[in-house]
């Protein structure tokens, strides 16, 4: 029985010396981080206004601001992140690549080979928040290499090589799709410049149909007007979701090269390209539109009727469209659109 006490005491003795040692270790760790988080607090107090002044005002770099030591580049990383958000000239951010390029390049470098993917990911992120172009050799040899990356880590790669434009994006982009979201794609199709764009629209027919959707969108969101017959001619050609595709990114344009290639989608048997069909002819100058808006005021689903009716709320002619079906309507759907469209602009301009 004495020998059980005495191993129970010992068993207590050694738990109790255990979380000792771990408590001892969890206070050491927390004073080293808060005297870590006091030392880059003072720093980012000393420098920040010197990097300021380096970056927009033009001044000569302090040596303070080299980063010589994992902690200073923690802090330089920091102050960048600050400014990135807030710098719009453009002679300020080629100093902010310059710098990064020349005092974090190195960390980087040694960040990308590493193991663990987390540290990869970080390095990744930052030569792309910092258009970082002096390490853009060893990403491409990276996306070459056989080693396989993460979706996360290709998309950040291509994301960097679209940034400064290098023209191996293209065929890594049809070629090495990387399970990239559509999402994904249209971001790096915003970063690349017009002559790079130029060359993937060449290569349309070979592009798998996420990217040929992405492509179609980043048309609509930029606006690009001199494409509006190519997508044209893409909308004679492609399946239904593509051809919605074009019809919202014309809608978003809002001007048509060859109406007729569009009157077809009035009578569409799918009720979406109905719609946008109604859609568009609110955004764009069409002789008599009102005579193509008028018959989607008695379709068959809602949301072409509301649509056209809001079409005709902007067309010149188009409220006594509204008053006239009201008046003399048979169809009370149409009716009742009508009515709400007019009461709506009424309450709106009082």
């Amino acid at each position: 029985m004495s020998d059980m006490i005495q191993l129970l005491i010992l068993i207590i003795i050694g738990l109790g010396s255990a979380l000792s040692i771990i408590l001892i270790y969890l206070l050491v760790n927390r004073l080293i981080e808060k005297r870590k988080l006091k030392r880059l607090d003072n720093y980012y107090k000393e420098y920040s206004m010197q990097l300021y002044r380096y970056l927009v005002q033009n001044e000569a770099l302090p040596n303070g601001l080299r980063a010589t030591s994992p902690l200073k580049v923690k802090a330089i990383e920091y102050m960048l992140s600050t400014y990135i958000n807030h710098i719009h000239d453009q002679g300020a951010w080629l100093r902010i690549s310059q710098y990064a390029d020349d005092q974090l390049a190195p960390y980087y470098q040694k960040a990308l080979k590493s193991r663990k993917w987390s540290r990869r990911m970080n390095a990744l992120y930052r030569m792309v928040d910092y258009r970082m172009e002096s390490l853009i050799g060893i990403v491409d040899q990276m996306i070459q290499t056989r080693k396989r990356y993460s979706q996360e880590e290709y998309f950040q790669m291509y994301k960097l090589l679209a940034s400064v434009n290098h023209p191996n994006v293209i065929k890594y982009l049809i070629e090495q799709h990387a399970g990239l979201s559509e999402n994904e794609y249209r971001t790096i199709l915003t970063e690349i410049d017009s002559e790079l764009f130029k060359e993937i629209l060449c290569e349309y027919e070979r592009l798998p149909p996420i990217m040929k959707s992405a492509v179609i969108d980043v048309i609509g969101m930029k606006n690009r007007v001199e494409y509006i017959e190519l997508l044209e001619k893409w909308l004679g050609e492609g399946e239904q979701e593509i051809r919605i595709r074009i019809m919202k990114a014309v809608c978003k344009i809002g001007y048509v090269h060859h109406f007729e290639h569009y009157i077809p989608f009035i009578e569409s048997t799918h009720w979406e390209e109905r719609m946008l069909m109604a859609r568009l002819l609110g955004v764009i100058y069409v002789p008599e539109v009102n005579i193509y808006l008028r018959p989607l005021m008695n379709d068959s689903s809602w949301w072409v009727r509301q649509q056209a009716a809001r079409s005709l709320i902007q067309t010149r002619g188009g409220k006594e469209v509204l008053e006239e079906i009201i008046s003399s309507g048979e169809d009370r759907y149409a009716i009742d659109i009508a009515g709400e469209s007019l009461r709506s602009v009424r309450k709106k301009h009082g």
